[in-house]
């Protein structure tokens, strides 16, 4: 059978393209600070967005299973308590 180049290419594409969307499913929540597709959040939405749940108990237990589902766990609880770290520090001190 002669060789066909097209078909060759196009089976190394479709390879790539799966290779790619299996390191998404399975690595890329790991490492991605966000989800593919959305736009980045300004440092002062984020801090809003904090003050807005940090004296909630269920917003932030929807925080966790939101980062929970993202992450898995225990990486997920890690991630959330990381989050609550880096916003305390970023509060206005008191005087």
């Amino acid at each position: 059978m002669p060789r066909d180049p097209t078909s060759e290419h196009e089976a190394l594409i479709r390879r790539g393209a799966e290779d790619y969307v299996r390191w998404l499913q399975e690595i890329g929540p790991q490492i991605l600070n966000r989800p593919i597709g959305t736009e980045p959040v300004s440092p002062e939405d984020q801090l809003a967005d904090y003050m807005s749940v940090r004296e909630d108990p269920e917003g932030l237990r929807k925080r966790l299973e939101a980062l929970t589902q993202q992450y898995g766990n225990p990486r997920g609880t890690f991630q959330w308590t990381r989050w609550i770290k880096h916003m305390e520090s970023r509060l206005p001190k008191k005087v």
